[in-house]
């Protein structure tokens, strides 16, 4: 994935905590929120951008957004009815395998341990301010 496309813009906005991401990419019509859905997690399981114009960091920090947002999207019922739980498991099981222990595996492991809907909102409503955390 080389750009992201306009519709996933909010997840490059390191002024948008975690909530204000989901809520801005909530607003689109009912119909096409499954679609946005499906374009999370395409964004997620895309090779790398070969997009030099964002740091490593924003990537990161977009890659987070997306797991919580793919979550958000069906966290009113159990997580074993949200379509997307193969790939939660599948981020969680390839920590395993690498050096280094990223962010979006820290998130995915939030959502598999049923602690997601837990965790508190800190200012202005977000759930965790990206730029706080070293990746």
């Amino acid at each position: 994935m080389t750009t992201p496309t306009a519709e996933l813009s909010p997840l490059f906005d390191l002024s948008l905590t975690f909530l204000a991401t989901s809520i801005r990419l909530s607003t689109i019509p009912t119909s096409d929120q499954f679609h946005l859905l499906v374009r999370l997690l395409d964004f997620l399981t895309s090779p790398e951008s070969t997009d030099d114009t964002r740091s490593p960091n924003e990537w990161m920090s977009a890659r987070m957004k997306a797991e919580w947002c793919l979550w958000e999207g069906y966290s009113k019922w159990d997580i074993g009815l949200n379509p997307f739980l193969g790939h939660f498991v599948e981020v969680w099981e390839a920590r395993c395998s690498s050096q280094q222990v990223t962010g979006d595996s820290i998130v995915v492991g939030i959502i598999l341990s049923g602690q997601a809907k837990e965790v508190r909102p800190v200012k202005d409503g977000g759930l965790i301010e990206v730029g706080e955390y070293d990746y």
